[in-house]
């Protein structure tokens, strides 16, 4: 049998209905990524194709009952690119080595061209040093030249091939036939010295981008370390983390990284969860404890059991959420792109004009094609097109640090104009865990009995909701038995519903919920009212036979957050399904002026809708009870465990309940919106300075100086993009990683 291709490799991963993601060797440019996305979109089968050129990874969203991954595989060759598994690395086209065999032809032909005295051997030597250098490292102009206007767009390539094609084919043309030239000048020397400085500047770009993008290709690394797995006999092999299914067992020995979504089967450690939280500080794992894949094993040998693998597993969502978020486009970046488009044919255009306009002026073929060569060269629009990807690979990059996961970078740009910031109560501002600090019953006995609440527990053991936990926690320490309901439903923003086994209903959760059931609703009791706890009712058939009072205490930064936020501008503003006195409570302790209680899920959909009359909104929930109003926000943020939160459709996600990343994530938007506009206005003024210069018009009033040269064009071309690279990795100087904090020495 024949080992798998790469693509097969690549693709084989690829569930129907997912999304392929392939590694894409070959683009040079901007507008190769944005060729290749139009050229595969145009494909029956394929619904969105995304490209990002910084990681040169593309993501195609298929229909496999139309189109293959192999097929998608033989389309992106025949656009000219070369579909590679995503643990390839790409081939360095612009590393060190062919920079060096360029420069050890080239610097020659200059020094032949500039020092030393014309002869036809000079010449014939100066045509053969750079004919060569055109055929081997200059060849990839040409071929991506060629495939780029095969598939029907234009690309750097097209502008370099045209210029050294031209400065080298008219001086041979010159060499051949001299009359032909201006005193039989020749520019063998502009062909191979352009040749030289693009590659230094690609291979300084590429560097830099892979730079930019080192975040992800850390965490992909990651996907590509072996697992220990154990097999029944008590043997261990070597597997890939891929080929891990759910029930394997795998060993893991300190400092090593967990590969896959488990549970601790033997043994007991401490992890490092940085990569998902942020957060330093070691957590302790015992059997049946949960680890997700990517963290550190700290300090024992463990065995665990994998539950999920593969795509489904933490690892692997994280990676996937930041390969969609570094594909996704702001909106500025779409002005960008649409300028890209159209910016290549202008240039050809106006090269030809050049070369028209100085040849009717009688400067001569010699000076109108050096003039067109420079227009042809100085013009590329790589800068143009790496100004908005590059910011947002850096802060995409520097948020992971933090355990920010940006899943939209576009949300970035709208986070930098946020005015009005509205939060969850319960789970965000607060704690998260509430506890019962009053409890009654009503209609019994003056001794309270709980033991007769054993389905208000388990009900309260079937939701997630904070409250009922809160409940459940309490009834187990009373040493009430749980009952298992025959039936059980959670209503939102309520409480739950369910039938014991006799068939009679039961109630446990909000005032709003028994009224709905036309249950009477009992006086709340003054404890209640007077130290501003949450209360939660219980009732069998239609009488109330509990109350609880809960309370939530504020998160210790909470307060710090408040007011950050106002520092900038943002007014914060709680949104909460809890009773107004409560969320009064928590409001005054944390300085918040601005509150809304009392609502429904789609009551807070309401109330963002209404703030975003007033300008943009930024909503702050845990993604279970919020989705209304996470996804009616201009920025939705869901809180929670980065395995979890990152499946909820929202824009950001938060490690945790760490709130107090949000002063940092919107300082990092502005920041990053900035350098995307500075990027912008630098690209484009370049351009907008250059042209002139390359097309002399300047050169009646300023004489020989008011022109650029072809050699000097392809250095601020390669100055160009380097510059906007360089200015989006200064991010890091804004914001330097946090110092961690240093971890726990564990006991025993």
């Amino acid at each position: 049998m024949n080992p798998p291709s790469p693509l097969t490799a690549a693709v084989s991963v690829a569930a129907p209905g997912e999304s392929l993601f392939l590694g894409i060797g070959g683009m040079s440019c901007a507008n190769c990524a944005r060729g290749i996305e139009k050229g595969l979109a145009a494909v029956p089968g394929i619904r969105a194709a995304r490209v990002f050129l910084a990681e040169e990874i593309a993501e195609i969203v298929y229909d496999p009952a139309a189109i293959s991954p192999a097929a998608i595989g033989d389309r992106i060759t025949a656009l000219g690119y070369e579909p590679r598994s995503l643990g390839t690395p790409p081939d360095e086209e612009t590393g060190g080595g062919a920079v060096a065999f360029t420069a050890a032809l080239a610097i020659p032909v200059a020094v032949l061209a500039m020092l030393v005295a014309d002869s036809p051997a000079n010449r014939v030597t100066q045509m053969v040093l750079s004919g060569v250098v055109l055929a081997t490292t200059g060849r990839r102009f040409f071929t991506g030249a060629a495939r780029a206007l095969a598939a029907r767009f234009a690309t750097m390539d097209v502008l370099v091939a045209l210029g050294i094609g031209a400065a080298w084919g008219y001086s041979a043309l010159v060499l051949l036939v001299p009359s032909l030239g201006h005193n039989g000048m020749i520019h063998f020397e502009t062909a191979a010295i352009l040749v030289l400085f693009i590659l230094v500047g690609k291979m300084l770009e590429t560097r830099a981008r892979h730079q930019a993008a080192d975040a992800l290709r850390s965490l992909t690394r990651l996907q590509q370390l072996p697992a220990r797995l154990l097999a029944a006999d008590g043997g261990e092999t070597f597997v890939a983390v891929d080929a891990l299914q759910p029930g394997d067992q795998v060993r893991v020995l300190p400092g090593e990284r967990f590969p896959a979504d488990g549970e601790v089967a033997r043994g007991e450690t401490a992890a490092d969860e940085s990569l998902l939280t942020g957060e330093s500080m070691p957590v302790a794992k015992a059997p049946g404890m949960t680890v997700v894949s990517g963290s550190v094993n700290l300090t024992g040998e463990v065995v665990v059991r994998v539950t999920r693998s593969g795509g489904d597993s933490t690892l692997s969502t994280l990676i996937r959420a930041m390969r969609r978020a570094q594909a996704d486009k702001p909106a500025i970046q779409r002005f960008a792109d649409r300028a890209a488009d159209v910016f290549v044919p202008v240039v050809v255009l106006l090269a030809v004009l050049t070369l028209i306009g100085w040849a009717v002026a009688g400067a001569g073929l010699h000076a109108a094609l050096m003039h067109a060569v420079t227009v042809l060269v100085v013009a590329c629009p790589c800068a143009l097109g790496l100004a908005t990807p590059t910011a947002v690979v850096v802060a995409s990059g520097l948020a992971l640090r933090r355990g920010l996961l940006v899943k939209k970078p576009s949300s970035l740009e709208a986070l930098a104009d946020v005015r009005f910031l509205l939060f969850d109560k319960t789970g965000t501002l607060t704690v998260g865990s509430p506890v019962v600090r009053y409890a009654g019953r009503l209609g019994e006995a003056d001794e309270p009995d709980w033991s007769g609440l054993g389905m208000v527990r388990g009900l309260a053991a079937r939701s997630l909701h904070p409250l009922a936990r809160g409940v459940a926690a309490w009834l187990a320490d009373q040493g009430v038995a749980a009952c298992d309901p025959e039936s059980a439903e959670e209503r939102k923003g309520f409480g739950l519903v369910g039938k014991d086994a006799t068939g009679v209903a039961w109630v446990l959760g909000s005032e709003r919920l028994l009224a709905e059931r036309d249950i009477a609703v009992p006086p709340v009791p003054t404890p209640l009212v007077a130290q501003a706890m949450t209360p939660v009712f219980a009732a069998r058939g239609s009488a109330v036979v509990a109350v609880f009072g809960l309370i939530d205490a504020p998160r210790p930064e909470a307060a710090a957050v408040v007011a950050a936020l106002r520092e900038r501008g943002v007014e914060p503003v709680m949104v909460s399904g809890d009773r107004l006195p409560v969320a009064r409570a928590i409001g005054a302790a944390l300085g918040m002026t601005e509150i809304r209680a009392g609502l429904e899920p789609e009551e807070k959909w309401q109330v963002v809708r209404e703030f975003r009359d007033r300008g943009p909104v930024c909503f702050v929930g845990d993604g279970i009870n919020d989705a209304p109003a996470l996804s009616a926000a201009t920025v939705g943020i869901a809180i929670g465990s980065g395995a979890d939160a990152a499946k909820e459709a929202t824009d950001l996600v938060l490690p945790g309940h760490a709130i107090d990343l949000l002063p940092f994530a919107i300082d990092l938007a502005r920041a990053t919106l900035a350098r995307i506009r500075q990027n912008l206005f630098w690209a484009v003024v370049y351009n907008a300075l250059a042209l002139p210069f390359a097309m002399g018009v300047l050169v009646p009033w300023l004489g020989p100086r008011g022109a650029l040269t072809p050699e000097l064009a392809g250095l601020l071309m390669a100055f160009s993009s380097v510059s906007v690279v360089t200015n989006s990795l200064l991010l890091r100087r804004r914001f330097p990683e946090p110092h961690p904090r240093p971890p726990a020495v564990p006991h025993g």
